[in-house]
């Protein structure tokens, strides 16, 4: 959601046209109400990684709100893919594309 998918989709653009990775990107246009049945249609079979990232921290809470609903969505639809979360451009912090190579790096061990 919002300007950090633009970077993840011009990075996971080059690193699988120029390094063979078969990388891919969910650009989520609305939060709420939350697309569950759009989500599930949009992940591929193959899919067995995803990093969902907000750009929001909730102190005390066990996870980020776009994680926990990602989660909810996989979980009750019987999909066993492992997935991490992520924060990024807190304070408006740059997201660069380097960034989101390590974040895909991370995910494929």
């Amino acid at each position: 959601m919002g300007s950090g998918a633009e970077v993840c989709i011009e990075s996971a653009l080059f690193m699988n046209s120029q390094k063979g990775k078969k990388w891919g990107v969910l650009k989520m246009l609305l939060y709420r109400p939350w697309p569950a049945d759009y989500l599930l249609k949009k992940i591929p079979a193959s899919c067995k990684r995803i990093c969902v990232l907000d750009k929001t921290r909730e102190e005390g809470a066990s996870a980020m709100p776009v994680y926990l609903d990602v989660l909810n969505t996989l979980t009750c639809a019987g999909k066993e893919i492992k997935l991490i979360g992520g924060v990024y451009g807190l304070a408006s912090k740059n997201f660069t594309p380097d960034q989101v190579i390590a974040i895909y790096e991370n995910l494929e061990k």
